[in-house]
C-alpha cells in the first residue's frame, strides 16, 4: 500500500505518511508521519501564540485507534520551538492534546467506552492497564465539560466559584449604583428646585386654587425615594443571601471534587455517568 493511501486511511489533517511498517507476527501497524507542505502554522504549547522560528526536529509514538486487527502506532514529526515569551516549547498539536502517548481520537474512543462499561472491561478492551484508563477518562470528561456551551450566569457563577464571597456579594452590589445615584439625584433636584420655583410663582395663586404644583412635586419624589429605597434594600438583601449560598456551595463542590478542577457540569444529568460510577 502506497504511502498516500495510507494517508487517507490515517485521516489526520495537516499530516502525511511517508513511511509504513506492518507487523504480521505481532498484528501492529507503525506509520511515520510528518506536516504537509502547507501545513506550517506553529504555535506554542505553552501560550498559544503563534512561532516560525524551530528549535529541534523530534519524533513522538502515539497509540492510535487500530486499523482491522491490527494496533496502530503514529511516530509523528514534531518540532521543539522557540518562543519569545516562554522560551523553548513544545509545538502546540490539536490532535495529541496532552503529554500521554495517545492520539485524542483514541482517548475519545476509551472515554466513550466508560460511558458503557467498567474500567477493566475497557482496559481488557484496549489492553491498558486500569490506571491508565481512568486517568484517559479523566482527560476525556475534562475535555468535554471545556467544550461544552454554557448559559452565561453558570459561566459566571464557574468563573468566580473560587473567589472570596464578600467580593462577590460588593460586585452584586455595585450593580445597584448607578440606579441609586440617578434616582438620588432627581429626588434632590426635585427637591431644591420645586421650593425656589414656588418663590417666583406667578402663574398659579396657591391661596385661592388651593393648588400648589411645586410641593406637589416634592411629596411625589419624596415618596419615590422612600420605594426606591425599600425595594432596593429588600431585593439586595434577598440577591446578597442568595449569592453567599449558591457561592458557598461551588466553592465546597470545587474543593471536595478531583484535583483537576472539574465543573459542576460533570454532575449534570444530560451527560456522561458520574465520574464514581464510571470508576
Amino acid at each position: 500500500m502506497s504511502e498516500s493511501e495510507w494517508t487517507k486511511i490515517l485521516g489526520w489533517p495537516g499530516y502525511r505518511v511517508y513511511r509504513s511498517e506492518i507487523n504480521e507476527d505481532s498484528k501492529s501497524v507503525r506509520l511515520w508521519v510528518r506536516r504537509k507542505r502547507g501545513n506550517r502554522k506553529l504555535m506554542c504549547s505553552g501560550c498559544g501564540q503563534a512561532v516560525k522560528e524551530i528549535a529541534e526536529v523530534y519524533e513522538r509514538e502515539v497509540r492510535d485507534l487500530p486499523c482491522f486487527e491490527y494496533c496502530t502506532t503514529v511516530v509523528i514529526e514534531l518540532y521543539r520551538v522557540r518562543c519569545p515569551r516562554c522560551g523553548v516549547r513544545a509545538e502546540k498539536v490539536p490532535l495529541l492534546p496532552s503529554k500521554a502517548p495517545f492520539s485524542k481520537r483514541f482517548e475519545e474512543a476509551v472515554g466513550q467506552a466508560c460511558e458503557s462499561a467498567a474500567v477493566r472491561g475497557v482496559a481488557r478492551q484496549f489492553a491498558l492497564a486500569a490506571s491508565t484508563v481512568r486517568a484517559i477518562d479523566l482527560r476525556y470528561l475534562e475535555r468535554w465539560a471545556q467544550g461544552r456551551r454554557r448559559p452565561a450566569l453558570r459561566q459566571y457563577l464557574d468563573s468566580t466559584s473560587l473567589a472570596a464571597p464578600g467580593i462577590n456579594c460588593a460586585i452584586l452590589s455595585d450593580m445597584w449604583s448607578r440606579a441609586s445615584r440617578i434616582t438620588a439625584l432627581v429626588v434632590l433636584l426635585t427637591c431644591l428646585i420645586c421650593p425656589l420655583l414656588e418663590t417666583f410663582d406667578s402663574w398659579d395663586d396657591t391661596i385661592q386654587t388651593g393648588n400648589d404644583t411645586e410641593y406637589t412635586l416634592v411629596i411625589l419624589a419624596l415618596c419615590i425615594g422612600i420605594a426606591y429605597s425599600f425595594a432596593r434594600f429588600t431585593f439586595t438583601s434577598g440577591l446578597l443571601f442568595f449569592a453567599k449560598s449558591v457561592f458557598t456551595t461551588c466553592t465546597q463542590k470545587s474543593f471536595l471534587s478531583s484535583p483537576s478542577s472539574l465543573t459542576l457540569q460533570l454532575f449534570d444529568a444530560t451527560g456522561p455517568p458520574l465520574l464514581p460510577l464510571r470508576i
